[in-house]
């Protein structure tokens, strides 16, 4: 179950967030993860996740459906996904992800401060 955290309400699935498509069976909507699942420190959080048919998916799989991110909306679900497809933004101006992915950082060791380990 993935939730939106400011909302506490669970991330819906009722419909396709691409304009203009009428899918609403919820075995064919998928939860497609904007930022990659194989990125180290991705999550689940509601804005890295776009809720999109299996059309849709493989179309963005392909590269025809570039996904910016889930911006926050007074819509009864409060999220409004942007994306360009085939080039054409469905909200022209808006470029950038609102939510930004920040891998964990980490610390090396190398040793004391003489350099012995």
């Amino acid at each position: 179950m993935i939730y939106n955290k400011t909302t506490n309400q669970k991330l819906h699935k009722e419909f396709c967030e691409i304009e203009g498509c009428d899918i609403t069976d919820s075995d064919q909507l998928h939860w497609h993860h904007i930022i990659e699942r194989t990125e180290v420190g991705t999550s689940n959080h509601p804005y890295n996740i776009a809720v999109i048919c299996a059309n849709h998916h493989e179309i963005a799989h392909s590269g025809r459906l570039k996904i910016i991110g889930v911006y926050p909306s007074t819509n009864k679900y409060g999220r409004q996904l942007i994306y360009e497809l085939d080039g054409e933004p469905n909200v022209p101006g808006i470029t950038e992800p609102y939510f930004r992915y920040s891998p964990p950082q980490t610390k090396l060791y190398l040793g004391d401060e003489d350099g012995e380990k």
